[in-house]
């Protein structure tokens, strides 16, 4: 809390003296004689409540205040910290962003208040701002630590032609505190083609003639290809050029460029997202303004912006003494004649093109209304940078205008704009909440990482996953038909990287499993069941149904009694009979995670599995510590062997298929896991290289 500010004021001084001696009803009766139109005297007020712990009376108190002084920094600060008491953090997020001078502790909190609830790249954007304003090891320690927690191995090509990488640029650059991110602005191909090369996500911005050539120039089948689509693209005629097949995921701006889109191509529904723009409130600084008589128009000037409308309007305005400013170049000299003459012919003087204007938001700063007269827009930004200021937009009924903003802010008619321009009603906060409320860019860069980035990117990993196959001319030497002392088995080429997690999730997708020895070390199960990496619970989730198995007692009675999960058996598989409710089943696979290198003789452990369920299971997939992991061979090197203390074996891929052959099961197929979500890009691009160097051996068997 802010309880040191008091500008020279003695009373004050002496009001926040006791406040700090919790000198509470004194404070109050010096706060009494206060005027009551000073924020001063809500703000102390609100203090004296606030440490008083009566947290609802100092939070109206605050707000009176906030009526009289929108943007005042102490007291922005002051409810800010009170509603972060209350746990209502995403309205502190508010309040704090409305300031117009941070400091160091405020990008902090802000950062806190992202990573915990929202986008955790634009978290770290937050604390690097905080650590630029204050260089200390505290402060450098927590930015490093929060970037390792988040950092990302993917690596995000963007492509877009020069010219038009206004809009996609900040994205890139706030991507880029969480990814391996690079900004390709070209048309030339030796830069479009190490792009992607060098990329395992490609981002198209805009579905031009660059989406054109990327989708039909280059194989991306093992690539996540994102194609964003803003407005003029779905009116072109390079929609039907573009090859969708190989694009993932479409991004549209809008809902109703979306509904143009499925017009257009049906088979796209579900592939398209739609993520509106958001504005960067932080540079939008928040004023409270009021009617007046000054109007802006910004963009470029053509026929799809609808000037003709727009000097209508102003031609009805003229005898009240509204100006309007147009920022904005022509972009038909047909129409800017046109223009001119009309407004000199019906002299409409208080018209004046500013042309193109790089700084919007100076050029905004003395207006009371934004005007868009535009026949069609995907998503404006003209409007929503206008809100976040706090100034009135006039907004002309476009298709999907009314998904897109308040109703009493669109007209149809020139009637219906002069009635909102006239009109008493004039609410600032409302036009900035509208903004804050759905269209910031810390919100929409949450939705890019996680509908887009996250999801959907593992979905593809495991769509383009496939098991190795064990070729039949190996099973010669697993069946001990041929024989060789150093026989090579070749496992080399790149393979997509999945953990062992999302590779059984995959394989148990709608299917009827037993899960052998699911039950884990009965004092972990709690601790994993929070941190949502409990294996059974997986199973349970992605199957058609699954059934748990495990010698263990005491863990069995504890999930089936204390977590009340169903269909879990305690058995001793060499001396029980299955229960009739497995036995009058046919599954898919049983699966044995992590259990075959505990076994003191593996052979005659999988011999009795593959007696007791050969007539009731298709197939056997088995999960083990992979004894060539890069792991193994760091400690090699330094003459270390790293174990855990309960194993008895480790397995190479040839190992275990020969304890599966013996055990009379005909091996089938192989792949190798990695738990790779916090390992650096270099890592995992040489895990992908070399699928025997990562940690898990997985092997599928017939019985």
């Amino acid at each position: 809390m802010k309880i040191n500010y008091c500008g020279g004021n003695f009373m004050y001084e002496n009001i926040i003296e006791m406040i700090e001696k919790k000198d509470f009803e004194k404070a109050l009766n010096e706060v009494e004689k206060i005027e009551d139109e000073k924020w001063e005297k809500y703000n102390l007020k609100g203090l004296v409540y606030f440490y008083k712990n009566d947290l609802e009376k100092s939070k109206k108190i605050f707000e009176k205040g906030l009526e009289i002084e929108p943007i005042n920094s102490d007291l922005l600060f002051n409810y800010s910290h009170l509603l972060l008491a209350l746990g209502e953090e995403m309205e502190s997020w508010r309040y704090l962003m409305r300031m117009h001078e941070k400091d160091w502790a405020v990008y902090d909190i802000l950062g806190d208040i992202e990573f915990k609830n929202r986008s955790k790249a634009s978290a770290i954007k937050f604390y690097k701002k905080a650590y630029d304003l204050n260089q200390t090891e505290e402060m450098a320690k927590k930015l490093l630590e929060k970037r390792k927690i988040i950092k990302k191995n993917e690596k995000i090509a963007f492509f877009c032609l020069p010219g038009l990488e206004t809009f996609i640029k900040p994205i890139a650059e706030e991507l880029a505190y969480e990814y391996d991110v690079r900004l390709i602005v070209s048309k030339e191909e030796k830069e479009i083609k190490e792009g992607i090369e060098w990329a395992n996500i490609i981002w198209i911005e805009w579905a031009n003639e660059l989406a054109i050539y990327i989708t039909n120039k280059f194989n991306l089948t093992d690539k996540y290809v994102i194609n964003r689509i803003h407005r003029y693209e779905v009116y072109s005629n390079h929609i039907k050029k573009i090859n969708w097949n190989i694009i993932d995921k479409i991004i549209t701006v809008s809902k109703h460029i979306k509904n143009n889109l499925i017009e257009i191509n049906n088979d796209l529904t579900k592939k398209i997202k739609v993520i509106n723009n958001g504005v960067n409130l932080d540079k939008f600084n928040f004023n409270k303004r009021f009617n007046g008589k000054n109007i802006g128009f910004v963009g470029y000037l053509n026929m799809r912006k609808n000037p003709m409308l727009l000097i209508q309007i102003m031609s009805r305005l003229n005898e009240k003494k509204y100006s309007l400013n147009i920022a904005g170049d022509f972009q038909d000299i047909t129409l800017k004649e046109h223009l001119e003459y009309i407004i000199n012919n019906d002299k409409v003087d208080l018209i004046k093109f500013e042309g193109w204007r790089e700084n919007i938001i100076e050029f905004l700063s003395d207006k009371n209304y934004l005007i868009s007269t535009s026949l069609n827009e995907g998503h404006p930004f003209n409007i929503l940078e206008a809100m976040a200021l706090g100034i009135k937009p006039i907004i002309y009924n476009y298709y999907g205008s009314k998904n897109q903003w308040p109703e009493n802010l669109i007209f149809t008619t020139v009637e219906e704009a002069i009635n909102i321009i006239l009109e008493d009603n004039y609410d600032s906060i409302f036009y900035r909440k509208w903004v804050e409320d759905n269209y910031t860019f810390e919100k929409m860069i949450f939705q890019i990482e996680k509908i887009v980035l996250k999801k959907d990117y593992i979905e593809k990993n495991i769509k383009h996953f496939k098991f190795i196959k064990i070729e039949s001319s190996i099973k010669e030497f697993l069946k001990g038909e041929t024989f060789s002392n150093s026989l090579q088995i070749n496992f080399s080429g790149k393979k997509p990287l999945i953990s062992r997690e999302e590779l059984l999730k995959d394989v148990s997708k709608d299917k009827k499993v037993i899960h052998f020895g699911f039950a884990d070390h009965l004092e972990l199960i709690d601790d994993k069941r929070k941190n949502n990496i409990w294996l059974h619970d997986k199973l349970v989730e992605s199957s058609n149904k699954c059934v748990g198995i495990d010698i263990n007692k005491e863990a069995v009675e504890y999930i089936s009694e204390n977590l009340k999960i169903g269909d879990v058996y305690c058995l001793d598989i060499n001396k029980d009979e299955l229960p009739e409710e497995i036995r009058n089943e046919k599954w898919d696979y049983l699966i044995l995670g992590e259990l075959i290198e505990h076994v003191g003789n593996p052979v005659e452990f999988l011999e009795h599995i593959r007696i007791k369920f050969k007539n009731i299971c298709n197939k056997i997939l088995l999960t083990t510590p992979n004894a060539f992991r890069s792991i193994n061979n760091y400690f090699l090197q330094k003459d270390i062997e790293i174990i855990n203390s309960d194993h008895r074996f480790w397995f190479t891929p040839y190992t275990l298929m020969k304890v599966l052959t013996d055990a009379g099961y005909d091996a089938d197929s192989v792949f190798f896991t990695e738990n790779y979500q916090n390992y650096t890009s270099n890592q995992i691009e040489v895990l992908e290289n070399h699928p025997m160097w990562r940690n898990d051996l997985i092997m599928i068997a017939k019985f």
